[in-house]
């Protein structure tokens, strides 16, 4: 029995990786792993991961690709096709949310971040093709937040909308207004 061609494998899991993506999947799981398992202030919000903003939850294939390791976009730059809108869910319009992620600043008052893009991953919209409308929030802030870094994780929480709508880097799904953004910690 010849053994198995570790290119086919390679070629599999590229493929599989693009369904995954083509159905609006694109979540890196092990990172909503860990924002679930840390210990948060306490909250009235709803705790949400970025697999709650797909409808019916993640694509199990998603869920495999995240047990073969690959639970980052950034592994699949190379065959990520480029879909800017995916489907959204509706259920979580006018609720008090709090989601963890990462900023990508539009507009700033001084020197804090007002306005900006809530994105599953560093460098999403910037240097890498951008997330799927449905895992991008954009959140606006009547406070200015000071960056450290802008590879340091924030929570955001507010009222969740759906909402579509297009900026210079990406497509929207969903609105947070008035946020509080605060570290992650």
């Amino acid at each position: 029995m010849a053994a198995p061609d570790p290119t086919r494998r390679g070629v599999l899991m590229a493929a599989a990786a693009v369904s995954a993506f083509s159905l609006g999947a694109a979540v890196p799981l092990g990172w909503q792993r860990l924002a679930r398992l840390r210990n948060r202030p306490a909250s009235n919000a709803l705790d949400l991961g970025w697999e709650d903003l797909i409808p019916g939850g993640p694509n199990p294939l998603a869920q495999t690709l995240d047990d073969l390791g690959i639970n980052d976009v950034r592994h699949l730059l190379g065959i990520i096709p480029n879909q800017r809108i995916a489907p959204v869910t509706e259920a979580y319009n006018g609720k008090q949310v709090r989601l963890p992620g990462f900023m990508v600043p539009l507009s700033y008052e001084g020197t804090g971040v007002i306005d900006f893009l809530l994105v599953p991953y560093v460098g999403a919209c910037i240097h890498v093709p951008p997330p799927p409308s449905n895992q991008i929030v954009f959140v606006s802030s009547t406070t200015p937040y000071d960056v450290v870094g802008y590879f340091e994780p924030v929570d955001v929480e507010g009222e969740m909308q759906t909402q579509s709508m297009s900026t210079d880097l990406a497509e929207v799904g969903y609105v947070i207004a008035d946020a509080r953004v605060t570290r992650f910690e």
